[in-house]
Formats: C-alpha cells, sequence, structure tokens
C-alpha cells in the first residue's frame, strides 16, 4: 500500500520513506563496522608487543624450564648459575628442593635456600673439561648435554655458537649432573 499526499507544496510518498530510511540505517551499520575494522587494525599496527608466543618450555641443565618471550618469541635464557645442593635434593630457581618434595605428600626435609653457588663454567673446568664454544641448534642454551645426539647437529643456518664443556677423549659434559661422564 502506498501512501501519498502532499504537504506545504511538495508531493511525498510513506513508501519511499521507508525505504530511504532502511537505506540510511544500512549505511549506518556499514560505516560503523569499517570503524571499527580500522581501529582494531591500528591498535595491532601500532602495538606489535602484543606478540603472542607458542607456549612452550625449554629444559635447562638446572632443571629449571623456560618460555618464549615476545615480540621476537625466542627462548628466554637459561640461567648460568647452579647450586651446590646436598645429595638427595634437587635445585628449583634459586632453592634446593629435598627429592622427596616431589614424591612423597608429607615430605618433612626442609627446602634449602641456594646460598653458595657456583657457575657451570666453574664445574666444568673442576671435572677436567675445558669450556669452548662450538655451532649448536638455535633451541639449544649455553652447555648442552653432549652426551646425547643431535643438539649440535644443525645445519649453520639454523645454529648459533654456545658454551660447550670440552671434556677429552672418551668423556661427555652430563648437564644434568653438571660433570664430565665417561661414555
Amino acid at each position: 500500500m502506498k501512501v501519498t499526499g502532499t504537504a506545504n507544496g511538495l508531493k511525498y510518498s510513506i513508501a519511499s520513506y521507508s525505504i530511504m530510511n532502511a537505506g540510511i540505517k544500512i549505511l549506518i551499520t556499514i560505516i560503523a563496522v569499517l570503524v571499527v575494522l580500522a581501529l582494531i587494525y591500528g591498535f595491532i599496527v601500532q602495538n606489535p608487543q602484543h606478540t603472542a608466543c607458542t607456549e612452550e618450555a625449554k629444559l635447562c641443565p638446572d632443571g629449571s624450564s623456560v618460555g618464549r618471550v615476545p615480540p621476537s618469541c625466542d627462548f628466554a635464557p637459561c640461567p648460568s648459575v647452579i647450586c651446590n645442593c646436598p645429595t638427595d635434593y634437587v635445585q628449583e630457581g634459586d632453592v634446593c628442593n629435598p627429592k622427596c618434595y616431589y614424591s612423597t605428600p608429607k615430605c618433612l626435609s626442609p627446602s634449602i635456600p641456594c646460598n653458595s653457588s657456583v657457575s657451570i663454567e666453574d664445574l666444568c673446568i673442576a671435572s677436567g673439561g675445558t669450556v669452548k664454544t662450538q655451532l649448536c641448534c638455535k633451541a639449544v642454551d649455553d652447555f648442552p648435554n653432549t652426551c646425547l645426539i643431535g643438539g649440535c647437529g644443525c645445519s649453520s643456518d639454523n645454529s648459533h655458537n654456545v658454551k660447550i664443556c670440552d671434556c677429552g677423549e672418551n668423556k661427555c659434559w652430563d648437564n644434568v649432573k653438571n660433570e664430565c661422564v665417561n661414555l
């Protein structure tokens, strides 16, 4: 049904007014969506520090683990200092926890602060090794376990220089015990 008439000498049609009103609503909606998309795009481009990295962890020689760090998403460096924890204790950060802490619900042995720490370089030398540099895979940090195969077997494009403990002939660096061991 179409209603027409005149007002103040102008002809009008209610049907054409409804179509024109619907067109304006659609145009306003399209403009609003475009403005929102432009704001989102501008926020992302101007704030690159909001990079999301994959949630992977790399196990460090001291038993701790590190994750990836934005914006490059490289692994955070492993701690280069380790504790001299007593037998039956395991280093976790800057604390020596008793092994029963991980296996027994009511472990009565206390955790011990890591007061005396020694560098991995010193442990290498103390166990008869020599600190050297070598190309290893990019995911490998200083002092990889040379008793295992693969950590330093990447192409040069996928490698970087890391410190290693050269333990000599028929020996290798065990980065769990942090000492040179026999093969």
